[in-house]
């Protein structure tokens, strides 16, 4: 998150603002590490980033993916776990964690300026009509982001605290110790941070899946804005499809043409409801044969540039390559939260 030694986590029970390892018990106080395991915890895999701190530079020793079941239980994620620590002893390193948007709720406030204690309640008071959260059920977490005419931008999120145990759990018992759990979109940032790419610009990041897409705006202050795109109605059959659109068998649910005019209304609404400034640059990830076009249209309906996510750090070995920025960009940026 834009500013860490502001972030606070709590019970869903209201209580003193703590950090992490105040609130879960067995997470670890923040210190500098020389070596550095930053994973990525999603639904399909863990994504794990070592990182070394050689003094003049950072570099990037090793990297792993495991692959995950569909619908796997939590028992499930211990086996990945285990898995990973094979391809490195993961208890030789300190260990930051990573959750996914799909285990990680986030919910962007405007509030006045308040002390932490009175943005914990105000963040409180307004889940009180969220269904999702179960105050006995989550753990919050919340930093401020931006100031905006005698306000505070926060970002909050919540996460399932069974889910933080079982990982706890899962690396305890192979002897590593984990030392920070965040939301994946506050790695990210901190990846792009180290990248350069938000020197005075402001950067939204386009995920595309064939089952819909997300919508992320990024600046140097941090996350901005962030929402679902891309539509749910089915593609056009073959014998519906222009002969010189691309074939897109196979991809169910997501909607070019409907994605860019979402895009469009949330640039609109950034730049004049938020009175937030104009975006930059779009940079585009996901299924390939979705990326070409969107980006395309995208950067002509808006006027905007597209560019490839490049990072500038060390690749030892085989990783040089392996390493690909928006495949390994979130298990980086958690580690390097780990060794700045």
């Amino acid at each position: 998150m834009a500013e860490d030694k502001d972030a606070g986590m709590s019970k869903g029970k209201m209580g003193g603002i703590g950090s992490l390892a105040a609130k879960f018990g067995r997470l670890l106080p923040m210190r500098k590490a020389e070596v550095c395991t930053g994973i990525s915890i999603r639904p399909e895999s863990l994504t794990a980033v070592l990182l070394v701190d050689r003094g003049n530079e950072f570099r990037v020793s090793n990297l792993a993916i495991i692959e995950r079941q569909e619908g796997e239980s939590l028992s499930g994620l211990k086996s990945a776990i285990r898995s990973l620590n094979k391809k490195w002893k993961l208890a030789s390193t300190e260990i930051h964690i990573s959750l996914s948007s799909d285990q990680v709720v986030y919910k962007f406030l405007v509030l006045p300026g308040l002390s932490n204690k009175q943005m914990e309640q105000a963040i409180h008071a307004q889940l009180k009509t969220d269904k999702t959260w179960d105050p006995k059920k989550h753990y919050l977490a919340f930093a401020p982001v931006r100031a905006i005419r005698n306000q505070t931008r926060v970002f909050a999120s919540y996460v399932e605290q069974e889910l933080v145990k079982h990982i706890l759990s899962g690396f305890s018992a192979i002897g590593a110790k984990v030392y920070s759990v965040e939301p994946e979109i506050a790695s990210f940032h901190r990846a792009l941070l180290f990248s350069k790419m938000l020197e005075d610009r402001t950067l939204a990041l386009v995920e595309v899946m064939a089952t819909g897409g997300q919508l992320t705006i990024f600046t140097k202050e941090g996350v901005m804005l962030s929402r679902g795109i891309g539509g749910k109605r089915q593609l056009a059959t073959e014998e519906e499809k222009p002969e010189e659109e691309a074939d897109v068998s196979g991809v169910e649910s997501f909607d070019v043409d409907i994605a860019v005019s979402e895009i469009k209304k949330t640039f609109n609404y950034y730049e004049y409801s938020l009175t937030a400034g104009e975006v930059d640059v779009g940079v585009f990830t996901g299924e390939p044969i979705l990326l070409e076009a969107l980006s395309r249209q995208v950067g002509d309906a808006l006027g905007i540039e597209t560019e490839n996510f490049v990072i500038d750090i060390g690749l030892d070995g085989e990783v040089a390559s392996t390493f690909d920025p928006l495949t390994h960009g979130t298990g980086l940026g958690v580690a390097l939260g780990g060794v700045k």
